[in-house]
């Protein structure tokens, strides 16, 4: 006869009940990493090859004969006078205009409510605790919003700030409905620049190089807001 400790141990042994849940999520997942994969990775990966060629859109980008390699010359090109340092651009940014105020005030008006709603969420998930104790402390409301709510809304405000920043380099739509950058060249932005010189100037090398200057900028300003945040939180504690 076996006892009671022996077949325990011979239960824990086995299979279990949670036994090839994993092979079952793989199998759950996988088909959408398929689709994930081929539309969006693969297109990436195409796209950073072609910011390294010369490519008029004309013909197969792989073949050597269509799209000849520059190597860094689209980057450094962008760089030193085109681009996001070219005159056009620069004359968007240093002047300002009527046409840029009503870009501002529209991209504010259709963003606003989304991020309201995220703060509206992270202050109802905030403890009353804290805000009962700070009250009895003697704090006023503005101690109480500066010192004690605003610290436990950092992460969305990083989110906010991120989710902005984003947008704000991605701005096209509004450009591309309101004459291309129209009137005099002071509606430019990176991302209808990357647009302007893939299919209207026929150089998708350098549109493909401006849209990954733009990524990295993002990446790394999206960086050193996180590190002030954390920093900042920090020196609260």
């Amino acid at each position: 006869m076996t006892s009671p400790t022996t077949e325990r141990r011979s239960r824990r042994s086995g299979p279990g009940i949670h036994a090839g849940q994993t092979a079952a999520g793989w199998a759950f997942t996988l088909p959408m990493i398929v689709v994930l994969g081929t539309f969006m990775i693969v297109p990436i990966g195409m796209a950073l090859y072609v910011s390294f060629t010369r490519w008029s859109g004309n013909g197969d980008p792989f073949v050597q004969a269509n799209a000849p390699l520059v190597g860094l010359d689209n980057y450094a090109t962008l760089l030193s006078g085109q681009g996001l340092t070219g005159r056009d651009f620069m004359t968007s940014v240093g002047s300002p205009s009527v046409a840029m105020l009503v870009l501002i005030l529209l991209a504010v008006w259709t963003t606003t409510g989304t991020f309201m709603l995220m703060f509206l969420a992270a202050l109802q998930d905030l403890p009353e605790d804290v805000d009962e104790a700070a009250a009895l402390d003697g704090a006023t409301g503005w101690q109480k919003l500066w010192y004690v709510t605003v610290p436990q809304l950092r992460s969305v405000l990083f989110l906010v700030v991120t989710l902005g920043l984003i947008g704000t380099w991605q701005v096209f739509d509004q450009v591309y409905a309101t004459g291309g950058g129209s009137p005099g060249k002071t509606l430019l932005t990176p991302a209808y620049l990357s647009y302007e010189q893939s299919f209207k100037q026929g150089r998708f090398g350098t549109g493909a190089a401006m849209a990954f200057i733009i990524f990295v900028v993002i990446v790394l300003l999206t960086w050193v807001q996180r590190r002030v945040m954390t920093e900042g939180d920090e020196v609260g504690r």
